[in-house]
Formats: structure tokens, C-alpha cells, sequence
């Protein structure tokens, strides 16, 4: 018997999760075991998974479960962990040099453990098996919006933001903020999404496009051996959605900051990866957080603020986990296969980097 715990997040803000009380059922009834931490942050309420026929337990306790469980998460472990024996299903960014990358995977090579990343859960094809990233995008040019709107107000930023209860509520407040800006605002935001024709690009236009904005629309072939994108400068806003690869130029460099003839007063990195050397926005080095989430760069009155949150869908927990977790649900399924192409390649990944420990 396949045997799989959701545990609960320990990240601030963190209310998703990869596993939904349908997709729960599904994998029961077809024989797999589901034990459930409980949780007061997860959008699902715990009754939800009790009813489907989940066993429930602490929080926290995943730690004591027999080594043959594939633990589920999302985001980062607790760091006081010393050794990990499971085998664990989640986020790990581990894979790209990321800032504690090597002390992460001596963690499974002490303990025995391993890591299916889901960054790198892909088809043969090369496109990822689950991902957030359309409502990524959907978030953070909601957010990127808010806080433009917010400077036009009184030179301000978002101080403070947490999860809304469905998407009807953020469509509510964001027309609502919009509607007023505009009375004071010269011109409709001119918005620059780089990266639109992926999930997170999709996710940003049809979020701009219900506002009835039109934004410009960059890709690959509009980037790749151009940077830094001075036009960017032009542009009220920009939203990175781009694939950060070693290749990628920077799209813009610290010298662009400061300089009153930019346009430029909001940046959403929806990509949002500081730490790793690809960065192709290497004007920032730390996330920004719900509690957080603006960066003001600028250093004169020419303002320009930064959104760099890492779990923008959280702003969505509810919609971002059903859509994740239909995603994921037929990867799960099989599960001690041996014939999975997706579960077999990032098996394959995960033991090549653990290699280069030796």
C-alpha cells in the first residue's frame, strides 16, 4: 500500500495546499492510504479530509511516520531537521544553487531520504506536471495594480496584504481601487508582461485584460540577447513572468534605478528567484512577504516599488490548490510504479545533483 501524508506548512502566510479532500478521495478509493496534518492556516478545513476517509494527525508530527511515507507539502522544511529519511514531495529549490542548496541535500544524503521536486516533476515533453504558475501571474498582477494605484493616491505602497476568500472578492476590491485611481490618473498604466505566452504570463494578461487593460507582451524572442531592456523604462509597470535560465541577460541593472526620466514605478517578479546566479533582476536580493510586500528601490522622487513575493498564489489558496491539485493528482496516482516517465525523470534529477555532493 502506497501510504502519503499531507503535512502542514510552516511557511508565514501559507494557506495552499497540493492535495484538495476530492483529490484526497480519489486516491483512496483506489486503495492509497492518506494521513492529513492538521492545520489552521490550509484552506481545506480538516473536516473536509475526515470525511473522505483521511486519518487525521498533529501537526508536525510527519517527523515520526515510518520512512516508507511520501511526505506532501509545498514549501520549504524546517531547517532544526538534521537528517531526512522520507520521501518527500514538495518544493525543495535545491536544484539551481539556490542559497542553501548544498546543506539541504546533506540532509537527505545523512538521512536516506529523497526528493521529488516539483519544479522538476515533468512530462517527456519538458512541460511540468503541476504547477501554480497561472495563478501566479493572475496574483501578482493583481498586486501590481494595487500598489500603483496606491501611489497615484498619495505616493504610498501596499504596507500589508493577506488571502482573499475567492477570486470574486479580490475582482470586488481590485475594481473597486482601479475605478478610483483612474479619476486621478493621466492615462490608463502602460504594462510591459515579459514571459506572457507561459503559465504565469497567461495568468497576468487575463487578470490585466478584466480590467480592460491591454498590456504589451514580451517573450523570448522579444528578449533573448537584448538586455537590458531599456524600453522597460518606458512602461508604468512591469511584471516578469520569464523562465529564468543560465542564458537569460539581466533585464535591468542597478544604474536603471535611480534616474528621474524613467516611467517605471512598479516591478512584480512573478518569477521571483533572487538567490539564484540566473537572476535576470539583479536590482534586489531578498523577497519581499505578505506582511512586506513592497521593496521601495527608488532613492529620489521618482518612485520605483518591487514585488518579489514567492507564494503569490496564496493571495488565491482556495482556487490556486483546487487547480494544483486536479494537476497533480495523476502523478500521485501512480505512485510505486515503475514506469511513471515523470516520477522516474525527477527521481533522476535528484540523484544527479545529490551526486555532485561526492
Amino acid at each position: 500500500m502506497i501510504r502519503i501524508c499531507l503535512r502542514a506548512e510552516t511557511k508565514a502566510f501559507e494557506k495552499r495546499s497540493p492535495l484538495s479532500p476530492e483529490s484526497a478521495k480519489a486516491l483512496i478509493d483506489q486503495g492509497f492510504h492518506i494521513c492529513v496534518e492538521e492545520s489552521k492556516e490550509r484552506c481545506f478545513d480538516i473536516e473536509c479530509f475526515r470525511d473522505v476517509g483521511c486519518t487525521i494527525i498533529p501537526s508536525g508530527t510527519w517527523i515520526d511516520l515510518p520512512s516508507d511515507f511520501y511526505i506532501l507539502g509545498l514549501k520549504e522544511l524546517p531547517e532544526s531537521l538534521s537528517k531526512l529519511t522520507h520521501k518527500h514531495i514538495y518544493f525543495g529549490h535545491a536544484f539551481k544553487e539556490q542559497v542553501g542548496w548544498k546543506q539541504l541535500l546533506e540532509k537527505y544524503k545523512r538521512g536516506g531520504g529523497s526528493l521529488i521536486d516539483m519544479e522538476f516533476l515533468t512530462s517527456s515533453e519538458g512541460r511540468r506536471v503541476a504547477a501554480f504558475g497561472y495563478w501566479a501571474g493572475y496574483c501578482g498582477a493583481a498586486l501590481a495594480v494595487m500598489n500603483w494605484c496606491k501611489q497615484l493616491s498619495d505616493r504610498g505602497f501596499l504596507s500589508t496584504i493577506a488571502s482573499f476568500k475567492n477570486r470574486d472578492v479580490l475582482s470586488e476590491e481590485l475594481n473597486k481601487q482601479y475605478a478610483l485611481a483612474k479619476k486621478s490618473a493621466v492615462s490608463i498604466p502602460s504594462i510591459v508582461v515579459i514571459g506572457y505566452k507561459g503559465r504565469c504570463g497567461t495568468g497576468a494578461t487575463d487578470l490585466l485584460q478584466q480590467l480592460g487593460i491591454t498590456p504589451v507582451l514580451w517573450d523570448i524572442e522579444d528578449t533573448k540577447g537584448k538586455g537590458p531592456l531599456i524600453e522597460a523604462l518606458g512602461h508604468n509597470i512591469l511584471i516578469n513572468c520569464a523562465l529564468v535560465t543560465p542564458d537569460t541577460e539581466p533585464f535591468l541593472l542597478p544604474e536603471h534605478i535611480d534616474t528621474l526620466e524613467r516611467k517605471l514605478s512598479v516591478i512584480c517578479d512573478v518569477s521571483c528567484d533572487p538567490t539564484s546566479p540566473y537572476n535576470p533582476l539583479p536590482i534586489y536580493s531578498e523577497t519581499t512577504t505578505f506582511n512586506r510586500p513592497i521593496q521601495r528601490l527608488s532613492k529620489n522622487e521618482n518612485l520605483l516599488d518591487l514585488i518579489a513575493i514567492d507564494h503569490l498564489p496564496s493571495l488565491l489558496p482556495l482556487e490556486s490548490s483546487l487547480d494544483f491539485s486536479d494537476q497533480l493528482l495523476g502523478t500521485l496516482l501512480q505512485l510505486g510504479q515503475t514506469d511513471c516517465y515523470e516520477l522516474n525523470a525527477a527521481n533522476s534529477t535528484f540523484q544527479a545533483v545529490l551526486a555532485t555532493l561526492e
